[in-house]
């Protein structure tokens, strides 16, 4: 099949597009077309200017996530199966997440193909010419109101790694390098649910065992992934159970004494054996001479 159909991004203002469900891949790729900016734009983000040319997308993981009801770990693994094959490319910050759309004109329309193909057509300026002037405002709207979801989005996102990297740096465990920042974002995006407190947890747990090392952090860490747990509530009863296994299998170990009878009782114990024998034998003797005397009488 051939051919191309014209989509307004208004469309996704219609409640069909606004039904709360589970997106598929495939609108969620349709849905990042549609998205990106038809015109360069300049965003602020905190403190900083971003750019955002043509065919790029200023968002973040946790709003895709929310908007796709995916996790944050799929919506991570998504992107990166379409960068792999060539459809986009990511940037990604602490603050925010830069989409590009790769051949983005392509999609836009028929001239958009020629000019990928280096054969412009000549109406294509013409094409450009005659948008309606009220598609820049939409744009602007668009990336704004975005920028805005993003910035509400980025400052819970912020409050949620906040906790870990503060915790981290507070406790010992030294700086975050650029090495340990991706060993961090890793783990906050490997967890469906709770990552941030979960990663917290794992550190409070070295701390606990006065193992104060990001290495003996991440073995914890590893250790609840391989146990496939998803969430806070699932490492507290692991660990829990964790804990009443031990304390099943412990067994204290009681030190015989190898202390012997003191020598002073022993000898004291004999004396007074040894006493009462010779008391009894001396009453018997004085019977016994009383019995042979009185024979003799």
């Amino acid at each position: 099949m051939t051919g191309w159909i014209s989509i307004d991004r208004s469309i996704q203002n219609h409640w069909l597009f606004k039904e709360k469900r589970t997106f598929s891949k495939f609108e969620a790729w349709i849905y990042l077309l549609m998205e990106a900016n038809h015109s360069k734009a300049k965003v602020p983000i905190g403190n900083q200017i971003v750019t955002v040319e043509r065919g790029q997308r200023l968002t973040s993981i946790l709003t895709l996530s929310d908007l796709f009801n995916w996790s944050r770990f799929k919506v991570k693994t998504f992107l990166d199966l379409l960068e792999s094959d060539g459809m986009l490319e990511v940037k990604t910050t602490s603050k925010y997440t830069l989409i590009t759309i790769v051949n983005y004109d392509f999609y836009q329309s028929e001239q958009g193909r020629n000019q990928h193909q280096n054969d412009i057509k000549p109406t294509s300026k013409q094409h450009q010419s005659n948008i309606n002037p009220t598609s820049k405002q939409h744009q602007t709207n668009t990336n704004n109101n975005d920028n805005k979801d993003n910035n509400e989005k980025n400052v819970n996102n912020e409050k949620k790694k906040v906790t870990a990297f503060d915790f981290f740096q507070d406790n010992g465990f030294g700086f975050i390098t650029p090495y340990n920042l991706d060993d961090l974002n890793y783990y906050l995006d490997s967890f469906e649910n709770d990552s941030d407190q979960i990663v917290t947890a794992s550190l409070k747990i070295a701390k606990d065992r006065n193992k104060v090392t990001w290495g003996y952090a991440k073995s914890i860490l590893n250790t609840w992934l391989n146990a496939n747990l998803k969430s806070i509530e699932q490492v507290r009863a692991f660990e829990k159970q964790q804990l009443e296994s031990k304390k099943q299998n412990y067994k204290p170990f009681v030190k015989q004494s190898k202390e012997k009878t003191p020598k002073w009782l022993t000898d004291s114990t004999r004396e007074t054996k040894t006493a009462e024998v010779d008391e009894n034998l001396e009453k018997d003797r004085e019977a016994f001479i009383k019995r042979l005397n009185s024979k003799w009488e």
